[in-house]
């Protein structure tokens, strides 16, 4: 008798939603309080590459998030700048757009004064 192998596939739909943003790497990797820096990486304006509508947030630190300002961005860059309040020291970036948050990527926050 011969063996049959019956195979199958089960396709199932998702309700979950778009991915989020995708950091790459912070340029340059640290700063003081005031100084810009961008950041690289996809789908930073949300899936409908709609910056304004997407409301993006920068936060600095993971344990006690400092908001960060956004000057700019695109579906590609976020151009911020090193909140005051960011605690020096190495930490990490995190990008939440349409609720959605990043990868955190790493940056370091210097002294005031220190140079870049």
């Amino acid at each position: 008798m011969r063996g049959w192998q019956i195979g199958f596939s089960l396709a199932v739909a998702s309700c979950a939603s778009a991915p989020g943003p995708d950091l790459d790497v912070a340029t340059p990797a640290r700063g003081a309080a005031g100084a810009q820096i961008v950041i690289d990486g996809i789908r930073l304006c949300g899936p409908q590459n709609d910056c304004q509508a997407a409301g993006g947030q920068l936060d600095v630190g993971l344990t006690s998030p400092v908001r960060a300002l956004i000057i700019a961005s695109t579906q590609e860059q976020v151009l911020f700048e090193v909140p005051a309040a960011a605690p020096v020291g190495p930490t990490s970036l995190v990008l939440t757009v349409d609720d959605t948050a990043s990868n955190a990527v790493p940056f370091e926050v210097l002294a005031s004064g220190s140079a870049s």
